[in-house]
């Protein structure tokens, strides 16, 4: 499991989307009007906006997975302005997204029109609201420095990033359960240690008084002679 938190992973996504599907959306409406392209071009945009829509809402689920990361050391103010901004986008996208796709099956021309004219309003508007939270993001990042909670926790335990809170409890369990038998471990051998230490301590103290014995031994033999 990846030690990096997803949300700047995906959220890069929609922000291209973003910048990109309105340019698409006005070249095809354009296209439209003066008859150069057909209905397929159509299609391509209200794929692309439900792609947009799509990776917004990975993205703003994702980004509330990190909040309670991001909240040890950001205000709990500027990280609900970065996630509003960052659901405004995303609701307004799926919003252009259904119209786009209402717009290719609705079968009255002048309904299907006005959908899909809608829809390219729509979809400069989701442009705006994706710069309103990049701009947000950015100064999380960069003003309140949210990364340095996940650098943090990096730095202390890798595994734990992007754990839930029993899969943590679990691994503080299993590292206490490791610390516990190394110290059990440590015990015992330096038990064992005083042990043999001991053990050889008595029988160097025994072969003492018994070379001393025989010392006086062979001396009184020797007086007695």
């Amino acid at each position: 499991m990846s030690s990096l938190p997803l949300h700047p992973m995906i959220v890069h996504i929609p922000i291209v989307l973003a910048l990109t599907v309105p340019i698409i959306a006005l070249l095809v409406l354009l296209g439209r009007y003066f008859d150069k392209l057909g209905r397929r071009a159509w299609i391509g945009f209200a794929v692309l906006q439900v792609l947009l829509a799509g990776s917004a809402f990975a993205a703003m689920q994702f980004g509330e997975q990190d909040e309670e990361i991001a909240e040890e050391v950001v205000s709990h103010h500027a990280i609900e302005e970065h996630e509003e901004a960052g659901e405004r986008m995303a609701w307004t996208a799926g919003i252009v997204a259904l119209l786009g796709v209402g717009g290719l099956l609705v079968p009255v021309p002048i309904v299907r029109k006005s959908l899909l004219s809608v829809a390219v309003v729509g979809s400069f508007v989701t442009a705006g609201m994706g710069v309103a939270a990049g701009h947000t993001g950015g100064e999380l990042v960069y003003k309140h420095g949210a990364a340095q909670a996940h650098v943090e926790r990096i730095k202390s335990d890798p595994l734990a990033v992007n754990m839930s809170d029993g899969e943590r409890t679990d691994s503080s369990k299993r590292s206490k359960s490791s610390k516990d038998k190394a110290e059990r471990t440590k015990s015992s051998s330096a038990k064992d240690d005083d042990e043999r230490t001991k053990s050889s301590s008595a029988k160097d103290d025994d072969e003492r008084t018994n070379s001393s014995e025989d010392t006086k031994t062979a001396t009184e033999t020797a007086t007695r002679t």
